[in-house]
């Protein structure tokens, strides 16, 4: 009972964030093209998104669709979504929501509209290019699932490239390691972190040599004498 009511006030928590942010939607028109963007959105860490477009007459359906893994976190995103080629004309848009934390539900965004001053007649109105930022303005939110003094976060961005972020927050600052294994459970890397009882961590992707490592599933542990903790993190090409 008590981890539904944490739940339940989390999403009323997440929704009305999300409700909130109709100032941060505009257009940039380029000729007959419309970049459509949403800055400043606070969504789930570890959020990854797939943008869809639907569009019938002039009225623009822009669904944002998180197909990343779930974080106890909170990061602010900048997304945008590049269509064309439109025809001249008056146009309204709608962004949408649908969040991987509870992929059911569909939350409404804001709305903005925009001008096409010249344009072509529009056969097929394409996706041209999509954009996700790095996370920024993290903001720590206790996981309903552990009953744990310790804490592990989902590094963030994930999956990722060049660099991520790992954040910890523990009771204790003796005998700290977070150790980074490869799919295999070969030790690629390890951190000490005594003396940090929060911490944050970079990883570049490189093992203790300094050499890069191949793309793949990566496992993450913080563990002491008294408590061992492990996620799973992904290396795109």
């Amino acid at each position: 009972m008590k981890k539904t009511i944490i739940l339940f006030f989390t999403y009323i928590f997440l929704a009305n964030i999300l409700a909130a942010q109709t100032d941060n939607i505009y257009v940039e028109v380029d000729g007959n093209n419309a970049t459509i963007w949403q800055t400043n959105a606070e969504r789930n860490c570890c959020a990854l998104y797939r943008m869809d477009v639907e569009m019938e007459n002039n009225e623009i359906l822009w669904y944002q669709i998180d197909t990343g893994d779930v974080c106890w976190c909170i990061c602010h995103f900048d997304l945008s979504v590049t269509i064309g080629p439109l025809e001249q004309g008056e146009y309204n848009v709608d962004v949408f929501a649908t969040e991987i934390t509870y992929p059911d539900d569909t939350t409404f965004q804001g709305s903005t509209s925009f001008t096409i001053g010249e344009g072509n007649f529009k056969d097929n109105v394409n996706i041209i290019s999509q954009y996700q930022s790095e996370c920024y303005n993290y903001i720590k939110i206790k996981d309903p699932d552990t009953n744990q003094d310790e804490l592990l976060l989902q590094n963030f961005p994930n999956p990722f490239n060049n660099k991520t972020t790992i954040m910890y927050s523990v009771n204790t600052s003796e005998n700290i390691e977070l150790i980074i294994y490869n799919c295999v459970g070969q030790i690629v890397r390890k951190f000490n972190c005594n003396n940090l009882i929060n911490g944050t961590i970079e990883w570049d992707g490189t093992n203790k040599l300094g050499k890069r490592v191949g793309p793949g599933l990566y496992f993450y542990s913080l563990s002491s004498p008294e408590f061992r903790i492990t996620k799973k993190m992904q290396i795109t090409e």
